[in-house]
């Protein structure tokens, strides 16, 4: 039930509110703005009567940023829930712009048990900061106000204070460091922490139980005497429970008029709960809940860092895993079952690849590995899962069962996308290979023209190997179905080359460039080192020269760009019928002494 004021409970409460020295809303159990204390009116610029029923997230004073609005639902909705006394806090904007240090304790106010209404009482942190004569007695006063906070509160002070220079250096920082001391502490930070007395962290160092070490110390440092603010996370292990808590650290600096350094004051949040929600958030937007592998979206995200990582010269591996009928498992001994199945799978699995590559459930009972191997490597590592899956024994209730895995693998690329997913399908057909000659075994994808060593390495492209098979299949082509065919063969020239990775640089943008300014089916091949061949269906001489004049443009920019490489030649012929001419002009082409 929504908790109401009549006009004359109202203006009692808001009188007793006004008199506060700090700012005060009290919110409905819809979240929706029942009354605000002068203060709060005063630091929005705005009547009550704009306000009253506005939702606290649209709200002038917590509407600035949509970090503000989430961290603030956050708390309400923890508010609510748990009926805990709660806070959060950030920078805030005031009706004319300045910004201030505030932090809000937000109070559930109950009957009967239930809540009824929301208190938040927002403290103005940058007031109590600006003068030396004043930090004593602030101080005492934030004491008493935080003794019993929900957050830990620390104090550090200098023993003389200290004039800022203009360019902070870390000599300076040090001689900070080493002569700031603990002024206070409050008793929900020492829980945090598992002490129970004051005196069992004085003269200590407390930013090492906060999880601060040196190096981050002079950073925070830094960042808070030249900023004013410096926030940070840490994670650290309770003293007393051994759990670890997930902090968040707000350190303030303190400063007199003449902007002389005076020591900080810090807010320490404990946001486990949060910390815990968010990383639940991301295991569902990137793990696959039934087997905790990375789901396909993430995989290939995984499979990119990888690449950038290893590098894209480096021999990589992709290879398609499936349970062997695994229909009949579901079928037999129902879902609850083939959940356990696919779970032990992916652990034994995740267990074999270990360091050697990335794994992730690619759907149903199928998985997708990549390594940074060879195809025969890999093969010796699935090869070894495949014998432990089948020597297995998995465990449900009173029974048990044994299964079995097939697989397919394909040498893959990471030059570009659509390399890599050739490599996917070569894979799983690879797998099907498997499936069809009995299951229980893997195979490497190899046929005639589109096999591993049939891919050059460094460009990505066809060898001269898949060329000369195509030329074959071409020839077949063009007699049966009546097609026509063009063929470009791409010259470059090295005159003095310093470093071999310079040329393998410009080879490799030469590969790119024909990649991108050819269609999909067109056969893109590196024939020699300095020579490539396009062959290009249903071409005709218009859209030969057309093409032509497109990769002559474009590789005569890319020439200009490297300084002793040069393209040499662009020749091209098209074919129109099946005759012996085809294999005779083709060979021609690729022959400089002929064509010449």
């Amino acid at each position: 039930m929504e908790m109401t004021m009549d006009k004359n409970t109202t203006e009692i409460y808001k009188n007793i509110f006004d008199e506060l020295n700090m700012m005060v809303v009290v919110l409905t159990t819809d979240s929706t703005l029942m009354l605000a204390n002068k203060a709060m009116l005063d630091f929005s610029g705005l009547p009550l009567e704009e306000l009253i029923g506005k939702a606290a997230w649209d709200l002038p004073w917590w509407h600035q940023s949509e970090e503000m609005q989430n961290e603030l639902m956050f708390t309400l909705g923890h508010v609510f829930s748990s009926e805990e006394t709660m806070r959060f806090g950030g920078t805030h904007l005031d009706k004319n712009g300045e910004s201030f240090e505030i932090d809000f304790v937000l109070k559930p106010m109950t009957i009967a048990g239930e809540v009824e209404s929301i208190i938040a009482m927002g403290y103005n942190i940058t007031e109590m900061v600006k003068a030396k004569d004043a930090l004593t007695q602030r101080e005492k006063q934030i004491n008493a106000f935080f003794e019993y906070s929900t957050e830990g509160y620390f104090f550090q002070i200098l023993p003389q204070i200290a004039l800022i220079p203009d360019e902070i250096d870390d000599k300076f920082i040090e001689q900070v460091i080493e002569v700031q001391r603990l002024g206070s502490i409050n008793k929900k930070l020492l829980e945090y922490l598992g002490f129970e007395s004051k005196d069992e962290v004085r003269g200590k160092r407390l930013l090492e139980y906060l999880g601060v070490n040196a190096q981050l110390h002079k950073h925070i440092w830094k960042e808070m005497i030249t900023e004013g603010v410096a926030t940070i996370q840490t994670e650290i292990f309770n003293r007393v429970t051994g759990k670890k808590i997930f902090l968040r650290l707000r350190f303030v600096a303190i400063y007199n008029d003449s902007h002389y350094f005076e020591g900080n004051f810090c807010i320490v949040s404990n946001i486990t709960q949060q910390h815990l929600y968010e990383r639940e958030l991301n295991f569902l937007a990137n793990k696959d809940p039934l087997t905790g592998l990375n789901n396909r979206r993430n995989f290939k995200n995984m499979t990119n860092v990888l690449f950038d990582r290893v590098g894209p010269d480096s021999p990589y591996s992709v290879c398609m895993l499936d349970i062997d009928k695994f229909k009949k498992v579901n079928d037999s001994y129902g879902h609850d079952v083939g959940d356990i199945v696919i779970r032990t799978v992916a652990e034994v699995i995740e267990n074999g690849i270990g360091e050697n590559g990335i794994v992730g459930r690619y759907g149903g009972e199928e998985f997708i590995i990549i390594t940074s191997m060879s195809t025969e490597g890999t093969f010796k590592l699935i090869n070894d899962i495949r014998i432990v899956l089948e020597n297995t024994t998995i465990s449900f209730g009173s029974g048990s069962l044994v299964v079995t895995v097939s697989g397919g693998i394909s040498e893959v690329s990471a030059n570009s996308d659509e390399m890599f997913d050739k490599g996917v399908v070569f894979a799983d057909k690879a797998l099907y290979e498997s499936k069809n000659s009995g299951r229980n075994r893997v195979t490497i994808y190899d046929d005639e023209l589109h096999g591993r060593m049939a891919i050059d390495r460094l460009t990505g492209v066809y060898t001269r190997k898949a060329i000369v098979n195509k030329t074959k299949q071409l020839h077949v082509d063009l007699r049966k179905l009546d097609r026509s065919y063009a063929v470009v063969r791409i010259s470059l020239e090295t005159l003095i080359v310093k470093e071999f990775a310079i040329l393998n640089q410009f080879i490799k943008q030469t590969a790119g460039i024909l990649l991108s300014l050819t269609r999909t089916g067109d056969f893109i091949g590196r024939y020699d080192d300095l020579t490539f061949i396009v062959l290009i269906s249903g071409a005709n001489e218009e859209a030969l020269n057309h093409i032509q004049g497109r990769i002559t443009e474009s590789m005569t920019k890319l020439s200009n760009k490297f300084e002793n490489l040069i393209l040499a030649e662009i020749k091209s012929i098209c074919f129109h019928d099946w005759t012996m001419r085809f294999e005779k002009e083709f060979s021609r082409l690729m022959n400089d002494d002929e064509s010449s």
